[in-house]
């Protein structure tokens, strides 16, 4: 399970590459938050990871989703999207990356 918001989201691209290359095809979970669409930066990629990838979940959220209700994805903040999902995480591992404030509440 990945929480990435912004930048955070980097290091766990080769994370999910390895994870892909060498272990057993487990769910694997990302879920990705940021202000607005423009800014979800590899959007495409994880899209196309998740039809690949059948064990693979992307979750994209955003915090100000477009007034023109054009997105279709999750509305708030990554830890309601997580805890929405999920919401027993004690038997789980939990890898958060990105704004302090989001690392520092670890969903």
């Amino acid at each position: 399970m990945f929480v990435a918001t912004g930048t955070g989201l980097a290091p766990f691209i080769p994370m999910l590459d390895d994870i892909r290359a060498h272990l057993p095809p487990n769910p694997t979970w990302l879920i990705f938050g940021e202000r607005f669409r423009e800014d979800l930066f590899y959007f495409d990629e994880m899209r196309a990871l998740e039809i690949d990838w059948p064990a693979f979940h992307f979750v994209p959220v955003l915090s100000r989703p477009p007034a023109n209700g054009m997105w279709h994805g999750a509305v708030g903040h990554v830890e309601g999207a997580l805890r929405e999902r999920f919401p027993d995480l004690s038997n789980s591992d939990v890898y958060v990356c990105g704004v302090p404030a989001v690392v520092e509440r670890r969903p």
